[in-house]
């Protein structure tokens, strides 16, 4: 992912977040990350900020890229894919 894309990420989930659309089963490790995590400024955006969270906000990134590329790759990679080709 590119700075960019960093960034969108970070402002779709959040967005997200404040508009209810998504949510977790209260994953400890999760919890634990968004409850922990800092951010740092990137133009008139930001970004979470890995060094100086209070915790591994590792989990949170992985949520955050994670529902990035399916929202944004996700419809590209599904429009060629054929499931039957990769039955032997």
């Amino acid at each position: 992912m590119r700075a960019g894309d960093i960034t969108e990420a970070c402002g779709q989930l959040a967005d997200a977040m404040n508009q209810g659309t998504v949510r977790h089963l209260d994953q400890v490790p999760l919890t634990a990350a968004v409850n922990g995590a800092r951010t740092r400024r990137n133009g008139d955006a930001w970004q979470l900020d890995r060094t100086a969270s209070l915790v591994d906000i590792s989990p949170l990134c992985a949520v955050t890229f994670a529902r990035w590329a399916l929202l944004i790759r996700g419809p590209h990679v599904l429009e060629g894919y054929d499931p039957l080709a990769n039955i032997f």
